[in-house]
């Protein structure tokens, strides 16, 4: 780049263009060839703040710097479709008061028809106001958005979202102790909700972190004490099996660097949506599609013949709705929820969890509804 960077680069799926918001908040675009950038001026108004490529390079997802409470989708293919999307992220106590003042870091899915990204909240109460970043996501095509998370305690924030590269469930994120001045590079995993620590604390920074090529290592920003003086880092942390925990075997890739990008030029071969094989033990297996709107179908196996029952429940533990009773056959089972309550009444956007209870165990998923 010719020109400083203000905020993380996004990459075409193909590695072949590289697409960045500049100090002066201008919008530019170059090949990754430090022999041959060939940088470009895409947008010289210097509102931009942050920007993201959906799939191939057909798509963009922009934020201003403007609290305007908006996403700007452009789609460079059928440009009727481009459009400004207004966020709005779920307050629990009270789910329909609008807390979202501005979008910045985000990802897309594989599919480029979800979008991870960050929002910062204030809460106003009684002469106090609560400020925290959290992580959303949206479909692109409906609008329809929520939460990933549910309210985090003592002030914690979550931001800075990038998906994995090999899979469209795991993304990989900053979690930001305002007490303690740290931040933590965590993953999580959208269908089994399982988080890991990649690394951490780090010191007084974001680590803006990014998968590697096939997942299997996370690079992300520090500020420490190199030969005696503070610098701006970027390490690689491996991963373990799960490919959402760090080994604690940390490599310090280079210094004075931030906002890592990592990519691979060539075109994708497959990508993991999720998809379990069926298991030969008793299981509950991830519901399908999900996000979902407006229903989704469930599906568990039975060894053995078995008395159960499947309930779903809202992130306080409260009782929504019962999906199955009773004895069944051993085999595959699959039960459709329609986001609808006891009483038949819509439930919110958000997170639940729904539950299947056999003689032998108990296990738990969750599940994310969009409206």
């Amino acid at each position: 780049s010719q020109t400083g960077v203000g905020n993380r680069p996004a990459v075409s799926d193909d590695g072949r263009i590289v697409v960045f918001v500049d100090n002066s908040h201008n919008l530019r675009a170059l090949a990754p060839n430090p022999q041959n950038p060939q940088e470009t001026l895409l947008d010289g108004s210097g509102v931009w703040s942050s920007v993201a490529i959906g799939l191939g390079t057909s798509s963009l997802a922009l934020t201003s710097i403007y609290r305007d409470t908006t996403i700007y989708y452009l789609n460079l293919a059928h440009t009727s479709k481009s459009k400004a999307i207004k966020i709005r992220t779920q307050s629990y106590d009270a789910p329909n008061a609008p807390t979202a003042l501005f979008a910045d870091a985000m990802s897309f899915d594989p599919s480029g028809q979800y979008l991870l990204f960050d929002a910062y909240n204030q809460l106003r109460g009684l002469g106090d106001t609560l400020g925290y970043w959290n992580i959303n996501i949206v479909n692109i095509s409906t609008e329809q958005m929520g939460s990933v998370f549910p309210p985090l305690s003592n002030g914690l924030s979550v931001g800075n979202p990038a998906i994995a590269k090999t899979s469209s469930t795991r993304f990989t994120f900053d979690l930001w102790d305002p007490t303690s001045q740290t931040d933590y590079v965590m993953a999580a995993d959208f269908n089994t909700g399982d988080v890991g620590t990649v690394a951490g604390p780090v010191n007084a920074t974001p680590g803006f972190p990014t998968f590697s090529a096939n997942d299997d290592t996370v690079a992300y920003t520090a500020f420490e004490n190199v030969s005696g003086a503070m610098r701006y880092t970027v390490s690689l942390m491996p991963l373990n099996a799960n490919k959402l925990s760090g080994t604690g075997a940390r490599v310090l890739h280079s210094t004075d660097a931030a906002y890592p990008v990592w990519f691979v030029i060539g075109t994708r071969t497959a990508v993991d949506d999720g998809g379990v094989p069926l298991p030969a033990a008793t299981a509950l297996l991830q519901n399908y599609p999900n996000p979902f709107n407006p229903s989704t179908e469930i599906r568990y196996v039975l060894a053995v013949q078995s008395d159960v029952s499947l309930e779903v429940y809202d992130l306080l533990g409260r009782h929504v709705r019962s999906l199955a009773s009773g004895m069944e056959t051993a085999g595959l089972h699959t039960v459709s929820w329609d986001g609808r309550d006891a009483a038949g009444r819509e439930v919110s956007s958000g997170l639940y969890f729904y539950r299947l209870r056999t003689a032998g165990a108990v296990q738990v998923r969750r599940m994310m509804l969009l409206r």
